[in-house]
């Protein structure tokens, strides 16, 4: 599916999304397989594959996806969080970011966010400004030792 021009609808495609730069979707909705976006997006989108992010501006959208990966040329700012297993950030992007993997900042790249991860690199010439979170252990390890901390502490001086 691919969007030239402003439209305010729900898609759900199992294919690939695709903005143009002077497209912009808006929708509380939006389910595909793939997207390359490159022009706008309100709303809710939830991807199964990749997405390709090439936004100049403010995008109000929540974006899930296993991999995403922002342009080069993109000057992107998400206002709601962006969860994923993989960041690739080669432009720039400012928000929060919860991955469940790595955040790979490329040279060239800047990444002004609020970031909990659970590894980050960053390569020579690119930048990360904003509070970072790493937890390097397995989600699993995390869930467990958060729920044991949970019970073993006192919830009050007087217990």
């Amino acid at each position: 599916m691919t969007i030239l021009d402003a439209t305010s609808r729900q898609v759900d495609t199992r294919g690939k999304l695709t903005i143009g730069t002077a497209g912009s979707l808006s929708s509380s909705w939006i389910v595909c397989g793939s997207a390359d976006i490159g022009g706008h997006i309100v709303g809710v989108l939830r991807s199964a594959g990749e997405v390709h992010l090439a936004t100049i501006g403010v995008c109000a959208c929540q974006i899930s996806a296993p991999s995403v990966v922002i342009a080069k040329h993109a000057r992107t700012s998400l206002t709601l969080p962006l969860e994923t297993d993989h960041l690739e950030v080669r432009g720039h992007l400012a928000g929060i970011i919860h991955c469940r993997g790595i955040v790979h900042v490329r040279g060239g790249g800047r990444l002004e966010a609020e970031v909990h991860a659970r590894a980050v690199k960053v390569d020579k010439g690119g930048a990360l400004l904003g509070t970072c979170h790493v937890d390097g252990a397995q989600p699993d390890e995390t869930a467990s030792h958060h729920r044991d901390t949970i019970w073993s502490e006192r919830l009050c001086p007087a217990c």
